[in-house]
């Protein structure tokens, strides 16, 4: 409990990535009982309007987005020394990226279009993650979905 008193954001220290989100929802509760002994937690919202290179590539706003996918598409966009390239690389490049859960807490598509196919896509994580796309405004992706 002391660790939510002295970090800022324990959940982004935790090594097992599967538990940032449940230490995060942990410490909204905590702060909600205890406002005046606890700091308000903090995550980031990130929102994207995705365009299909193809109508083929726009199968993908059919369905719920894949923290795989998400995942991958947020790293074509961020630098290489980003937190998420420099512990993820191999993760990321491979066809099975299973971490990704613990990083995407949470994705949707909405304002989907057909004509050129788009979708606005939204994307809520810790700063940890998703801090290095401040300042992006349009990148290129070749995202997939883990396969």
């Amino acid at each position: 409990m002391q660790d939510l008193v002295d970090d800022q954001r324990p959940w982004e220290e935790a090594a097992d990535i599967s538990l940032h989100s449940r230490i995060f929802a942990a410490a909204v509760l905590i702060q909600a009982a205890y406002p005046a002994r606890f700091p308000r937690p903090d995550m980031l919202r990130l929102t994207l309007r995705m365009t299909a290179k193809t109508p083929h590539a726009a199968d993908v706003f059919e369905a719920p987005p894949a923290p795989a996918f998400v995942a991958r598409v947020l790293s074509d966009g961020m630098s290489e020394t980003s937190v998420l390239e420099r512990l993820l690389e191999d993760r990321i490049e491979s066809n099975s990226f299973a971490d990704a859960a613990g990083i995407i807490w949470q994705a949707e598509f909405s304002d989907i279009a057909t004509d050129p196919p788009a979708a606005t896509l939204t994307v809520y994580s810790a700063t940890l993650w998703l801090k290095a796309m401040e300042e992006v405004e349009s990148f290129p992706s070749d995202a997939h979905p883990d396969t």
